[in-house]
């Protein structure tokens, strides 16, 4: 069987971009348009009569590669002082690289449901084989509460700034019988949020966004990723590639708080 270039197409149909930020409760939301992409896989004999096997199959693998994650909050008065709460620290994440998967372990990326993000030959299928097209689908968002207490002065200081900004490598990949995988595209993208309090004491504030939110992508690149760290990760089964789920939920749980008795900006704010 040949999987060669002609044979594939992987197409953005929504790249990254539009941002928005709302109040849902006590919290503020950091919201994206989702990115979508589509893929299309045809699948050559490479002699008269073959079949392609059970067991092959495609779809796509995400990393995340780095995260940014900070709320800053400050006091009515400068005498009910500031914190930093740090979701994206090194000590909180222990990890900026890790696999976007649905659950530890699990290799494939399936964000826009299994029967859609992936494809697979579970019987032998005569060649050749024009895949049903697939998809690529994810929308990230944060949530960060619109007050903490500072633990210097014990009073209520409320969310003034924030900063969510994420990165991601996503592979369109197949793995054959034998569980070996090719990577026959990638691409990487991200979306970043940086918001500002907008002045006045209201209960329900505006937070405009900063210059340098927004998202961005890569053009489709033929082949691996050229990291062999990446390539390692995308597929690893030992335990390696942490799961950005489990990772995300002991950030929240853990993030690194800095506090002060007084309004300053935290060297932690980039």
């Amino acid at each position: 069987m040949i999987v060669d270039d002609s044979g594939i197409s992987l197409r953005f149909s929504q790249p990254p971009g539009r941002t928005s930020s709302s109040l849902r409760g006590q919290s503020l939301i950091l919201a994206t348009s989702d990115i979508q992409a589509d893929a299309n896989i045809t699948v050559r004999p490479s002699r008269d009569g073959e079949v392609l096997p059970i067991g092959w199959k495609f779809g796509f693998i995400q990393l995340q590669l780095a995260e940014t994650n900070w709320a800053y909050y400050k006091g009515a008065s400068a005498a009910d002082g500031s914190v930093l709460v740090n979701y994206g620290n090194s000590l909180a994440r222990g990890t900026d690289l890790c696999r976007d998967s649905e659950k530890a372990g699990q290799i494939w990326y399936t964000g826009a449901g299994d029967a859609d993000s992936t494809k697979e030959s579970k019987m032998a299928m005569p060649l050749p084989w024009t895949l049903p097209t697939f998809y690529f689908g994810d929308s990230p968002e944060g949530e960060l509460a619109l007050e903490f207490r500072n633990p210097k002065t014990g009073k209520l200081n409320r969310l003034d700034e924030a900063k969510l900004s994420l990165s991601f490598l996503t592979t369109l990949s197949m793995r054959d019988p034998q569980v070996r995988f090719t990577h026959l595209r990638h691409f990487t993208w991200g979306v970043t949020w940086h918001v500002r309090r907008a002045p006045g004491n209201t209960p329900r504030p505006d937070f405009p966004f900063l210059p340098g939110s927004g998202g961005s992508c890569s053009p489709v690149r033929i082949g691996p990723p050229s990291s062999a760290l990446h390539r390692a990760m995308l597929t690893d089964e030992g335990g390696r590639a942490r799961n950005c789920n489990e990772v995300a939920s002991g950030a929240v749980m853990h993030p690194v708080v800095e506090a002060s008795t007084k309004w300053q900006r935290f060297d932690g704010m980039k």
